[in-house]
């Protein structure tokens, strides 16, 4: 595993960021122990997840069905797997500046589906701690 995680970090620095990414997750993938890792869902992301999640069938339509299977994991579960927490981020991450702030928007509801900022916070630290510091860019 120290080789291929070496080999990722050598294409990161190469600035061949795109190709490190779809190594890391296809060898990640396989690691079924390592993404099958049990997650602790804070209080604060499972309320942001389970605000969204009442809201999904009012007045103002959003997110897809893997949005709202995110946000009842998120407030129904103690725990998500790796693998969904890599997924929270991904998500949190790409709409963190195109997202609404008020509550009339359908992006607004869709953010909140993955915790809101309290999700996205969560699980960037999730990943800090789950990735060897050597591999970590500076």
């Amino acid at each position: 595993m120290d080789k291929f995680l070496k080999f990722c970090q050598d294409l990161d620095e190469l600035g061949y960021y795109q190709e490190a990414d779809n190594n890391f997750l296809k060898f990640a993938s396989n690691q079924n122990e390592l993404l099958r890792k049990q997650i602790l869902i804070p209080g604060k992301v499972r309320e942001m997840a389970l605000k969204a999640y009442h809201q999904r069938n009012k007045d103002i339509k959003f997110g897809s069905i893997e949005d709202i299977e995110i946000a009842r994991q998120l407030s129904q579960r103690s725990y998500l797997e790796l693998e969904t927490v890599l997924k929270v981020h991904k998500i949190t991450a790409k709409k963190f500046f195109s997202r609404s702030k008020k509550d009339k928007s359908p992006t607004y509801w869709e953010y909140l589906c993955y915790g809101g900022d309290e999700g996205k916070w969560w699980a960037e630290n999730i990943i800090k701690i789950y990735l060897r510091k050597d591999w970590k860019s500076n």
